[in-house]
């Protein structure tokens, strides 16, 4: 088995708001998330997530750009 540290860059060319509204409309698995929600928790979950882009966005030009780490993990059978 190795684990490798991976480095993913989000580049988009749009604000961290929307960005989330994207999400919210084309990835399926925030979709389900918000569709789970009342319109209450929806708002907070929306509010949560800005916040996250917000915080980590590098960009200073009204895009966002957010470089992420993720952890590969390889395992093959002897």
């Amino acid at each position: 088995m190795t684990c490798t540290r991976q480095k993913a860059r989000f580049a988009y060319p749009l604000t961290p708001r929307e960005v989330v509204d994207f999400f919210r409309r084309y990835f399926g698995p925030t979709q389900a998330t918000f569709s789970k929600l009342d319109p209450a928790g929806q708002a907070d979950m929306a509010a949560q997530l800005e916040s996250l882009w917000m915080e980590h966005n590098t960009a200073n030009d009204g895009t966002t750009v957010v470089d992420a780490e993720y952890l590969e993990v390889r395992a093959s059978r002897a």
